[in-house]
């Protein structure tokens, strides 16, 4: 997913229009285990001996180590053949009967030494225009010369070039079948026909996800999949007791030293505490008054809070998910720009960057809790200032109270609001030009449409123009909200937080909730708007359980009658809580299994990268890479080989 896949689903800066979609999208985004529970290290024994020696196969060591690429050195889209192919909207109906419209793929074959018999490496064009992918999937790039294999990125449509020229029905068509529909045929009637060469499908994210069902639903056309941070078992049925693991996640995440990779030996760490501390306290603040002042100041706000915590509380809860997933060992703009097409970077691990540099968030300051910490029932002392409070699920009471100017004088209150203040500041400031802060703006200089695009939008209702009423819907929302509203993905690992095991405050939910059936029962379902009645969306409303999306594609904790699919995840990344898994990383954290996980004795395995983002292993090799990133890499590759050797035996 692009990042996709988010808590939001990318839903920040839409028309006011599109905001019905945000229940059902929530969940969106942005695998389970299979028959064979018992995790093993490796394919086979060499393969465990990755890292010591290569990988044979036959006679030919494949060590995989590319060299260190600058960006001015690697390929971009001016350097492929990029085209068009004629793809119907829907491939489900008799010939003739469907519009069509022209899909954007392009291809790279300086490497492949025979065009029609090289290998393919196929990327599953996901939730953004495909230059997103080309520049960012270096694993592709350092593989192809290796592999001497043809490189090809397809759009996915709804996407970049890909719309189509339609004003009836006009969204009806994204979804994941066609995708993949239109992937299937694409290589059958132009890029590989007769299925001459293997091909092997790469995708991250929601891509990662395509990449995966490509190989599951079309065995015959796709050789292997590398599915990078795919959460296919993310769904209600695979995912029921888990609303909460996205969140687990990020708070493992902030209990790692800088880098995470890093001497254990550091001072410690109390991040997670000072976080969860600063919630209720600023709650309590708020409540005070005359506090507007000491709030502001603290927090560099543009204006006064006017005793409105809770939005100060979302603004600096709702940045640590996109810092999850940003979780590179180098600089990068990848997270921001498919978040606010900026071409702006996060720090290098930037979630241990908030903790450790940025801010002094890691610091004591005094917080010391007593009570059940998982009930989240419990007592906070706030240090040197004397104030103590009472915390009883959502309920805050003071315990030990104090004067506002005792509380301002308070050094160690002082300390941990900065802390959090600058803490938050490498999301919010990443542009570096941030003079303060508005809590209702989710990052600087974001981009929403403005008044004069939605009068523009207003104008062409009235005229009934409904092919350019669409267009622009379509450039607007892209392919993912109406995927979202279509496949009614609900990825409901996303669905809670403040439950009593992670950072945040207050639960999102009643004491009484910890499944997704407790929360389904309380839901209200409705139909995705289509204001202009020109979307084609169900009427009906969408299902909170997905029935159908796992029914299609099989529960991501069954991966029977599968093969040849690498699945990895990197456990910083909150997605990862959705993976496919033989043994979940997140049952009984923190996870100390192999680095291997076989799912099936027919290839499809779970790859667990320790200090992983989302899909790094995708990502172009670094030296600031940590050693279990290479070893990933270097593992995707031995597989690959295999499958090659494979594909040609069994011809």
């Amino acid at each position: 997913m692009t990042t996709a896949l988010l808590i939001d689903c990318k839903m920040r800066g839409y028309s006011v229009g599109m905001l019905s979609f945000l229940l059902l999208l929530n969940s969106c985004f942005a695998d389970g285990g299979g028959a064979l529970r018992t995790p093993i290290s490796s394919i086979d024994e060499k393969l465990e001996r990755v890292t010591k020696m290569p990988l044979m196969i036959g006679s030919k060591s494949t060590r995989f180590s590319p060299p260190m690429t600058e960006h001015c050195d690697r390929i971009t889209i001016q350097n492929m053949t990029c085209s068009f192919f004629t793809q119907p909207l829907n491939h489900f109906v008799p010939r003739g009967r469907s519009p069509s419209y022209e899909q954007r793929y392009c291809v790279y074959n300086e490497f492949a030494e025979k065009n029609s018999t090289s290998p393919i490496l196929f990327y599953t064009g996901n939730e953004s225009p495909l230059e997103q992918y080309i520049n960012h999937t270096g694993l592709m790039w350092e593989l192809a010369p290796v592999l001497k294999a043809r490189v090809v990125f397809v759009e996915h449509r709804y996407e970049g070039e890909s719309l189509p020229n339609v004003g009836s029905d006009c969204l009806s068509y994204a979804s994941t079948i066609q995708a993949l529909a239109d992937y299937a045929r694409i290589l059958e009637e132009n890029l590989n026909p007769h299925n001459k060469a293997p091909v092997f499908a790469f995708g991250g994210s929601y891509g990662g996800m395509l990449s995966a069902w490509f190989r599951m639903k079309y065995p015959h056309l796709v050789a292997g999949a590398i599915a990078g941070s795919a959460p296919t078992a993310a769904f209600p049925q695979s995912a029921n007791e888990k609303i909460d693991w996205s969140a687990r996640v990020l708070a493992a995440g902030l209990s790692k030293p800088y880098p995470p990779n890093g001497s254990t030996k550091q001072e410690p760490n109390h991040c997670n505490s000072n976080l969860l501390a600063a919630w209720p306290l600023i709650s309590w603040i708020a409540q005070q008054n005359g506090s507007d002042d000491f709030l502001q100041n603290s927090f560099r706000l543009c204006e006064p809070l006017n005793g409105d915590a809770p939005a100060l509380l979302r603004w600096a809860q709702a940045i640590w998910f996109d810092m999850g997933e940003g979780s590179f060992p180098y600089p990068s703009s990848y997270i921001p720009f498919s978040l606010l097409h900026k071409k702006v970077n996060l720090p290098p691990w930037p979630t241990q960057d908030a903790c450790w540099k940025s801010s002094t968030l890691h610091k004591d300051w005094g917080v010391d809790f007593s009570g059940n910490l998982s009930n989240v029932n419990y007592s906070i002392t706030y240090g040197d200032s004397g104030l103590s409070l009472d915390v009883d699920w959502d309920e805050i009471s003071v315990r030990s109270s104090i004067s506002l100017e005792t509380l301002k004088n308070s050094t160690q209150i002082g300390g941990l609001l900065r802390s959090v203040r600058d803490a938050v500041s490498v999301w919010y400031n990443i542009t570096k030009d941030v003079k303060c802060f508005n809590v209702s703006q989710e990052a600087p200089n974001k981009q929403r449409i403005n008044q004069e695009s939605m009068q523009s939008r207003h104008l062409l209702r009235e005229k009934k123009d409904p092919i350019q009423v669409c267009h622009d819907a379509m450039k607007e929302m892209g392919s993912w909200p109406p995927l979202c509203c279509n496949d009614e993905i609900n990825m409901v690992m996303t669905f809670a937080r403040g439950m009593g095991s992670d950072f945040f405050w207050p639960p999102s939910h009643p004491r009484s909730i910890s499944t997704y059936s407790d929360i389904a029962k309380n839901m209200n379902p409705v139909p995705c708007l289509d204001p202009d009645g020109l979307y084609g969306f169900s009427k009906e409303p969408y299902d909170p359980w997905s029935t159908w999306l796992e029914a299609y594609y099989g529960s991501g904790l069954n991966m029977d009658g599968h093969s040849n699919i690498v699945f990895s995840n990197g456990l910083l990344d909150p997605w990862s809580a959705g993976g496919v898994y033989a043994e979940h990383p997140w049952e009984d954290p923190p996870y100390s299994g192999p680095m291997v996980q076989q799912i099936t004795k027919s290839d499809v395995i779970a790859l667990i990268i320790e200090n992983g983002g989302h899909h790094t292993d995708l990502m172009y090799s670094s030296k600031s890479d940590s050693e279990d990133i290479t070893r990933a890499r270097e593992i995707e590759h031995d597989y690959l080989v295999k499958w090659i050797d494979n594909f040609w035996k069994s011809k």
